[in-house]
């Protein structure tokens, strides 16, 4: 009886040192995964102490019988099934500019809603007119979450919604991590199972104590990989849309790249055109802009400069007038 217990009990040990061990290294694998969503491996369990005593009835052939259950289940294998489907997590990144900026944001909340997703962030900056009535460029970012079979038919609705300038798309392919998991917490639940099954039939307290301590440990990894394989089904059946929207009073124009050398030149005179209009326009507002403060400015300066010139010339004509008059009769002039 003692012998086959401590073949059991010896067995669990081994099991669950080897679903905590691969749990590292699924962490390490998958950047998705929070840091420390997976647990580290647990410490073995104490042996059983030479007092120990069950009265139950279990064989060798038993003990051999739940280890072949284990192996079946591929404990400590990282490779993914060879029937399953791949799991993959999409992520797309959208730069959009509209002239309707009001109804660009409503309609991309109706887009989500409709596709049965939901927005997961949102954040809407800047306004049309400021306290003193200028205008100012709104934009807005809005991460959205829609199912993943419906990732493009939303990337097209929105490429008819708004201009899209720019489009990246990325794709993670988490399949083995993902049931390396799933086989790890499969593991934990039989364990669990077994540790239940001890605990009924021990009747010294410190035997009660020693397992319900070991299936508590065993219980925190299940809730552990529990969330791990949660986040990891969202990420999957819901893609993420990282969208950014300008509001612009023209659309940026997209241009196929230049071929031949007389395109590549033409699209320079083109572009040396676009720069010269654009600062002679510029230019023209500055001026304008600036004209009011000439006038203004410019008629003190030009009052200033006329009252100083009349003092000047008032000056000179005293000083010219006093040098011309005849000098005055002495004695020796009478003589």
């Amino acid at each position: 009886m003692k012998q086959n217990l401590a073949l059991i009990l010896a067995l669990l040990m081994a099991v669950t040192l080897l679903a905590g061990c691969g749990a590292s290294t699924a962490a390490s694998a998958d950047k998705y995964a929070a840091s420390g969503d997976v647990p580290m491996a647990e410490a073995p369990m104490p042996a059983p102490e030479a007092g120990m005593m069950y009265d139950y009835a279990e064989t060798e052939e038993a003990v051999e019988m739940e280890s072949q259950s284990f192996d079946d289940m591929g404990v400590g294998g990282n490779a993914a099934p060879a029937n399953t489907s791949r799991k993959l997590i999409r992520n797309v990144e959208l730069y959009l500019e509209t002239r309707e900026f009001d109804t660009a944001v409503e309609e991309i909340n109706k887009l989500v809603a409709e596709l049965g997703g939901y927005i997961e962030y949102s954040d809407i900056s800047g306004r049309s007119l400021n306290f003193q009535g200028d205008y100012y460029r709104r934009n807005a970012n809005f991460v959205a979450r829609v199912p993943a079979e419906k990732l493009n038919q939303a990337t097209e609705a929105l490429d008819s919604l708004c201009n899209v300038t720019s489009r990246s798309e990325s794709v993670n392919d988490i399949t083995d991590a993902y049931y390396d998991v799933d086989g790890r917490l499969r593991t934990l639940r039989v364990e669990e199972e077994r540790l239940l099954a001890l605990l009924e039939k021990a009747e010294k307290l410190e035997d009660m104590l020693t397992i319900e301590s070991h299936l508590s440990e065993v219980r925190y990894q299940i809730e552990r990989l529990t969330g791990q394989l949660n986040r990891y089904d969202s990420q999957v059946n819901y893609s993420t849309v990282n969208m950014y929207l300008e509001e612009v009073v023209e659309y940026t124009a997209q241009k196929a790249e230049p071929i031949t050398f007389g395109q590549r030149i033409g699209d320079a005179f083109e572009d040396s055109l676009k720069f010269i209009g654009s600062f002679g326009e510029g230019l023209v507002v500055l001026l304008v802009g600036v004209l009011p403060f000439l006038l203004v400015y410019g008629g003190i300066l030009l009052v200033v400069v006329l009252v100083v010139l009349k003092v000047v010339r008032t000056a000179k004509a005293k000083k010219r007038a006093k040098l011309q008059q005849p000098a005055p009769k002495t004695e020796e002039n009478n003589r």
